[in-house]
């Protein structure tokens, strides 16, 4: 008798148990605009470099992942960085940091964000 108590217990428990729960999905990754269909475009002002590393003008070959992080594609782009204090951006250039890009790379100042005087 005590036998088959414990055996219908077992089998109440088992049965009530909740169900496993499932890991949540990777997310997806967002669409990126391009004007040849699909490819990740460079950063404006950027040259591209691929994982050849080949780069002009005493640039860098910059190898980063965007907003998804490593879950995402990883990007190119021949940058002059400007992280350490031993580099300096040339003249005309400022040192921006690219959040979801290269990091701080020289860059053109952009432009006030001033409207027109009338």
């Amino acid at each position: 008798m005590l036998r088959s108590l414990a055996l219908f217990a077992l089998v109440f428990v088992a049965a009530c148990r909740p169900e496993p729960t499932h890991p949540t999905p990777a997310p997806t990754p967002t669409p990126v605009d391009s004007a040849d269909g699909g490819e990740p475009q460079a950063p404006p002002n950027a040259e591209t470099c691929g994982e050849a590393g080949t780069c002009t003008d005493g640039k860098q070959c910059i190898e980063y992942f965007g907003i998804a992080g490593p879950r995402g594609p990883k990007f190119y782009a021949c940058e002059i960085p400007c992280a350490d204090a031993k580099n300096t951006c040339p003249i005309g250039q400022e040192c921006i940091t690219i959040a979801d890009g290269p990091g701080q790379v020289c860059r053109p100042p952009s432009e006030p964000s001033v409207p027109p005087a009338k």
